[in-house]
């Protein structure tokens, strides 16, 4: 985000703080504030951006192919990235189709060695 844009949005919400603190009637002058920007451009996108699906399984697959090789003996370097592997296992389970139904079968078959983790704790 541009640093006007930045600046902009931290100036409309310190206006709308200072509004809402004194205000007996937070939900109308909420509506008021935001009313004063209803026909300005976003300064947020308002849908996700385009996902490149052979990105995404790329990512995927080398997740999933560190979850299958660890094992009670890896090395703490090894479950730091067993962790993120599962995290972005996590991350594909939002996707659509295929990729989401092994995201959540890698997901399943990590948490046998996630609960070993913390009953080690």
């Amino acid at each position: 985000m541009a640093d006007g844009a930045r600046d902009a949005v931290v100036e409309v919400a310190k206006h709308m703080g200072k509004s809402l603190a004194v205000s007996k009637n937070a939900a109308d002058d909420m509506m008021r504030v935001l009313s004063r920007y209803e026909g300005e451009a976003p300064m947020f996108p308002l849908s996700p951006p385009e996902v490149d699906q052979a990105e995404e399984e790329e990512v995927f697959a080398a997740a999933e192919d560190i979850i299958r090789r660890c094992n009670s003996v890896s090395s703490p370097s090894e479950m730091v990235d067993y962790l993120y592997a599962v995290d972005d296992a996590i991350a594909a389970t939002a996707l659509q189709g295929e990729l989401a139904s092994r995201a959540a079968e890698a997901v399943q078959a990590a948490m046998p060695r996630l609960e070993e983790e913390v009953d080690d704790e």
